[in-house]
């Protein structure tokens, strides 16, 4: 499959003139993709598809979701699973975005948060400048954890 991010006129459904892309996270599978944008205006503008079917999009204003977090996502990853996008706010704390609150899709996620829910996760920061701001983000699953 392939697809091409492109500009649109007055519709508004992709980037607008004065948009730009902060930040992108992806998944690919032989048969589907999923691709998620942060954008400067404080939306996950969405793209997935199956093959043989057409590509859908969708725009999920942050405010809508937590108004608080709508201009302090700095970039953003999907979990493993893809079953959360996890938006990484300036100040260093993470929010957790269940998917099935951007899309219906028919996997969930499974006892790490409910399915629509929000979470913040609060992270201590150093007050230094030079590590206070965000500049990417990756999720893994551990292989041992150290919870009891």
């Amino acid at each position: 499959m392939f697809y091409k991010w492109q500009r649109e006129d007055s519709s508004g459904d992709l980037l607008r003139s004065d948009e730009t892309v902060l930040d992108f996270t992806f998944i690919s599978e032989r048969n589907f993709i999923l691709i998620i944008l942060l954008t400067s205006d404080g939306d996950l503008r969405i793209e997935y598809g199956v093959h043989g079917g057409t590509p859908k999009h969708k725009v999920v204003a942050i405010k809508d979701l937590a108004p608080d977090c709508a201009n302090a996502a700095a970039t953003l990853c999907l979990v493993p699973d893809a079953s959360c996008v996890a938006l990484i706010l300036i100040s260093g704390n993470v929010l957790l975005i269940p998917i099935k609150m951007l899309l219906d899709v028919p996997w969930g996620c499974e006892g790490i948060i409910a399915d629509n829910t929000l979470a913040l996760i609060e992270v201590e920061t150093n007050e230094s400048d030079c590590f206070r701001t965000p500049t990417s983000a990756l999720c893994y699953n551990a292989l041992y954890s150290k919870r009891p």
